[in-house]
């Protein structure tokens, strides 16, 4: 029987979705340069820091040319891969910025000598049936102090990419630092206090009812009510408690209902911010005003509640084809729209999403004023646009104020046209989102059912997720938790001295590290005493210094490299068999944030068995909603 060859992405690849193992090993597709833009990013990179030790250029001037090579190869491709090049061009040099920073400034090779780069290392598995391929980035022989030593040094292009909302943006799991600003779940600054080692332990995608999701490994902790109110009580009386994800996953459903329930974050607590343009006007403007100018266009009971709010207007001009609405402009707004950078191209600014409470509620009110409804018979207020990217950020912006929305994409038809409407829904249970009284007026008190609804997500799945490096925070919070994802959920930090510990000795069973010590000391009688991983931190602006290298020190021990020895072995049986039998039904795709990513994305989202269409629904809403507009932001 002719061995199957491996490699370790190969593995990864299996682990993270079965279909994307099927379409790029099984199958063996072969892809365009164009396809695979974004995947080659990480590629470059790695290529750079090699070309550095191995041949002593720097690094950025390294991933340029290749960068230059990228664009000529995608010079015929559509626009939207070249768009996506640039932008995984300018994530790649900051990696490569990172990265010599790293080595001027901590000098991270003093008493190490190279004595291997990407080193080959063939691993025959399960009695010869399968052969694991692998290159070892860098073999390092100790000097000095560290005579004796040997070490393997991983290099990886990317980091953790759970987001963290801070008070300046967004950062990541992998970027955040001790001595960072977070928040917790009340909206109050928290500061970071300590940060565990990097970790590959399993991850679980936690799902809740609004559709949110969060990828944690199965230490994590979450702040939960749980179980149901006694007679006579509400749910917010039911008392806060921190459960482990395993504890939650056990007990999800009692007396027939999911029951665990974690509480929707407050208003971000954040100081006053200087904008180029008055909030309130913005949002009108946004709502209902011309891309061209500071017009917009309303009644004129909207003109004169803009003149009590003392807003000085210029000439109203009426719309001859409309005769209930004119067109007018607020003095000044043309030139502060400009000035701003907005005229023909209408967007939050990220500015605004960071203001304080009184900024982000007057730009969410002169939206609801010019392009938002009160829904009486669902007592919900809704603004519906068809600009996708512009209403995320409505939804984001919401997000900032304490409120949970909802959003819904459907097919409306209107003026003969049939378009992808994005209606973003709100209950109006802490805030009026209106200013104007024709509109604010109608508002009515919610239910109590509705304000359980939406002071509250529940937990309504935990599944396996992808294996991917995890890492938990600790915050000087009262309560404890900080805030993770899109929409700022809260969660419970997990790190204390003792888990700090015990996430270094979960580090040691990293299968790959292991598996190319284990083959270094049984083929060539090198024993490895050490493993660092590097991960080049992600810095989409250039104008920002590149922040840190993250890097993790891990000792190899016989016991740890046995153990992920024979983890892997467990895996690679189940490959074998599964490529063998070649089934259809088994390779399934498995739905996530990175599916977007995936160069094989448009075979998969075109086939119909499975999770095919599951699979489609979540790579637009994650890949070409959130995180390109975050790219193009």
């Amino acid at each position: 029987m002719t061995p199957l060859v491996l490699t370790h992405s190969d593995i990864q690849n299996f682990l993270r979705c079965r279909r994307l193992f099927k379409f790029s090993v099984v199958d063996d597709w072969s892809l365009p340069e164009p396809d695979t833009s974004a995947l080659s990013l990480g590629t470059r990179v790695h290529a750079a820091v090699e070309l550095f030790h191995r041949d002593g250029l720097d690094p950025v001037d390294a991933h340029t040319a290749m960068a230059q090579d990228a664009r000529a190869r995608t010079e015929n491709a559509p626009q939207f891969i070249k768009d996506q090049l640039e932008v995984d061009i300018l994530v790649g040099t900051n990696c490569a910025m990172a990265y010599r920073r790293w080595l001027f400034n901590e000098d991270p090779y003093k008493n190490w000598e190279i004595i291997g780069i990407e080193r080959a290392v063939e691993t025959p598995m399960l009695g010869g049936k399968v052969i694991l391929r692998g290159k070892i980035d860098l073999l390092l022989k100790g000097t000095g102090p560290n005579d004796g030593q040997i070490m393997l040094d991983d290099l990886k292009g990317l980091s953790l990419d759970t987001p963290i909302p801070t008070p300046d943006g967004w950062t990541t799991m992998g970027a955040v630092r001790e001595g960072d600003t977070v928040f917790d779940m009340d909206g109050k600054p928290c500061r970071v206090t300590a940060k565990s080692a990097a970790k590959q332990i399993g991850t679980y995608i936690v799902k809740f009812n609004d559709g949110s999701e969060v990828v944690c490994d199965p230490e994590h902790y979450w702040m939960v009510r749980s179980g149901h109110p006694v007679p006579g009580k509400g749910i917010g009386e039911i008392p806060l408690v921190a459960r482990s994800i395993e504890e939650i996953r056990k007990t999800l459903i009692r007396g027939g209902q999911k029951h665990h329930r974690v509480p929707v974050a407050g208003p971000l607590d954040l100081p006053e911010a200087d904008l180029p343009v008055d909030p309130y006007l913005l949002g009108c403007w946004l709502g209902d005003g011309h891309a061209y100018s500071g017009n917009i266009t309303k009644s004129d009971s909207f003109f004169d509640h803009l003149e009590r709010q003392g807003y000085a207007l210029n000439m109203r001009k009426p719309d001859k084809r409309r005769p209930h609405v004119v067109a007018c402009s607020p003095v000044g707004l043309t030139a502060a729209l400009n000035a701003a950078g907005l005229l023909q191209n209408k967007h939050i600014p990220d500015i605004y999403l960071r203001g304080s409470y009184q900024q982000r509620l007057a730009l969410l009110r002169g939206l609801m004023d010019t392009d938002g409804t009160w829904n009486q018979r669902r007592g919900t207020c809704v603004m519906t646009g068809t600009d996708k990217a512009l209403m995320m950020q409505v939804h984001a912006l919401m997000v900032t104020l304490g409120l949970k929305p909802h959003l819904g994409p459907h097919r409306a038809e209107g003026f003969g046209l049939v378009v992808e409407a994005y209606p973003v829904e709100i209950s109006a249970t802490t805030l009026i989102p209106f200013l104007w009284p024709d509109k604010a007026d109608r508002v009515t008190g919610a239910s109590d059912m509705r304000v359980n609804v939406s002071a509250r997500r529940v937990i309504v799945s935990v599944e396996p997720g992808p294996d991917v490096p995890t890492a938990c925070i600790s915050v000087d919070s009262p309560s404890h938790t900080y805030l993770c994802g899109e929409n700022m959920i809260p969660t419970h930090n997990t790190v204390a001295t003792t888990r700090v510990d015990a996430a270094q000795n979960y580090v040691l069973r990293s299968y790959q590290h292991a598996v190319y010590a284990h083959t270094l000391e049984a083929q060539d009688k090198i024993a490895v005493t050490k493993a660092r991983y590097v991960h080049l931190k992600k810095v989409r602006d250039l104008s920002r210094t590149p922040e840190p290298v993250i890097v993790t020190n891990v000792p190899v021990l016989r016991r740890t490299t046995a153990t992920s020895m024979a983890y892997i072995e467990r895996i690679l049986v189940e490959m074998e068999a599964l490529i063998r039998k070649n089934q259809p039904e088994t390779w399934y795709p498995y739905p996530q944030d990175a599916c977007g990513w995936c160069p094989y994305r448009n075979p998969c989202l075109l086939a119909t068995e499975g999770r095919g269409a599951e699979n489609r629904a979540l790579a637009d809403k994650f890949v070409h909603g959130q995180r390109l507009a975050r790219y193009n932001a």
